[in-house]
């Protein structure tokens, strides 16, 4: 009866470590699509190679426009915090905020320093 025990319980621990690895952050992210003002529209030709990436190291780097943004990132109580460094990066933002995730999408939110916020639309990268 122990061993039985012992197998569900493995099963399920495999289960959810596995169904967490699908929908962590830890990956890099290739930009689908923005959102400004209401409206979706695709990545342009200056968004082609737009990304994020998120590290063990709780770090973070990308491109937004093609400029460089690079910060870190914690996750407090399963939601996640993303600071900004404002000296490394070469795009300059307020702030930026995780919208939401899954394995197939993150999309966040961002401030520009001129007030304007959009959101980006990312899927795993290939």
């Amino acid at each position: 009866m122990k061993q039985i025990a012992t197998i569900i319980f493995l099963v399920i621990i495999s289960t959810t470590l596995h169904a967490q690895d699908n929908t962590s952050i830890i990956k890099k992210w290739s930009l689908i699509e923005i959102e400004e003002f209401g409206s979706k529209y695709p990545k342009t030709d200056v968004q082609k190679d737009d990304f994020f990436e998120f590290t063990t190291e709780n770090k973070f780097s990308g491109l937004i426009n093609g400029q460089v943004v690079e910060g870190t990132w914690s996750d407090k109580a399963a939601k996640y915090i993303l600071t900004p460094n404002k000296e490394k990066s070469t795009f300059k933002v307020n702030w930026i905020k995780l919208v939401s995730i899954d394995k197939e999408q993150l999309v966040l939110n961002y401030q520009s320093v001129d007030l304007i916020q959009t959101k980006l639309f990312l899927k795993p990268a290939e």
